[in-house]
């Protein structure tokens, strides 16, 4: 599905009617790689706000308060595994720091693999998205698709609470 004609799904929508915002972690040293920022974008295009560090983190800020705001304020997030995601020190305390925003509060985790990944590995129990060797905008209507989901999961929990 090509999300720059226009994806068919419909975009995921908190039960506010405001957008869902996605965390995505990744390794930056994979930023040269297009299918990183090819996801990013077709999740932007699809309606999903995307938390960009290299965007909204700026020169001067605490990186750690940023980045704990930033998975306060996540309805989802989006791990990009890679080859370097998996060798990354900061990348693996950084899927630490989501684990623990989703054990506190239920937000999904929805892990993506990439290339050069065989296994869930440090992943444990998430089901994750095949995307090796996948166009990037078929990547980010499934994960849309899983963020819509999780939505009405989430809507139907907090109606029946």
């Amino acid at each position: 599905m090509n999300c720059a004609r226009g994806s068919v799904l419909p975009t995921p929508t908190k039960p506010t009617g405001e957008h869902v915002r996605a965390f995505v972690s990744y390794a930056h040293s994979d930023v040269a790689e297009r299918t990183v920022h090819a996801i990013a974008d077709a999740l932007r295009h699809g309606g999903i706000s995307v938390w960009n560090p290299a965007e909204d983190i700026y020169v001067g800020q605490d990186l750690k308060s940023s980045l704990d705001y930033a998975l306060h304020e996540a309805d989802l997030f989006v791990v990009l595994v890679s080859e370097n995601y998996m060798r990354s020190v900061w990348c693996r305390a950084e899927f630490d720091l989501l684990l623990a925003e989703n054990e506190k509060t239920g937000k999904p985790v929805i892990p993506v693999l990439l290339g050069g990944v065989d296994g869930p590995g440090l992943l444990g129990g998430f089901q994750a998205i095949d995307g090796r060797a996948r166009d990037p905008r078929e990547i980010a209507d499934q994960i849309a698709d899983a963020a819509r989901r999780a939505t009405e999961r989430t809507e139907t929990v907090a109606a029946a609470s």
